[in-house]
């Protein structure tokens, strides 16, 4: 019989709302300072913001039942997943034309 979770449905989405503005706020500080990241701090970027999933998906299942061990298809299954859920704002960052930035070559 499950029991009622220990965290209230408003603790959770203030918990929600706390990661949100963790990880947007440095996004519109460095805006204006970083104009080109080098591709290595692109990738170490993608493994932290992994392992940052990983580790609150291990929270949770912890949390609300026992932790199961993986394979190692599990874990190249959700990195796969993390990859083209993370496409289409690669695609808006570098490859889209907007109107308010300089053109590097012409």
């Amino acid at each position: 019989m499950l029991t009622e979770p220990a965290f209230p449905t408003s603790a959770k989405l203030f918990a929600v709302v706390v990661y949100i503005v963790l990880f947007t706020i440095p996004g519109f500080i460095y805006k204006g300072i970083v104009q080109h990241k080098h591709l290595g701090l692109h990738f170490i970027e993608l493994i932290v913001f992994i392992v940052f999933i990983v580790s609150i998906g291990f929270f949770i299942e912890s949390h609300y039942a026992n932790r199961f061990s993986q394979s190692w298809q599990f874990y190249a299954i959700g990195i796969c997943l993390f990859l083209v859920l993370a496409f289409p704002g690669f695609v808006w960052r570098h490859l889209m034309r907007h109107a308010n930035t300089k053109k590097i070559l012409e």
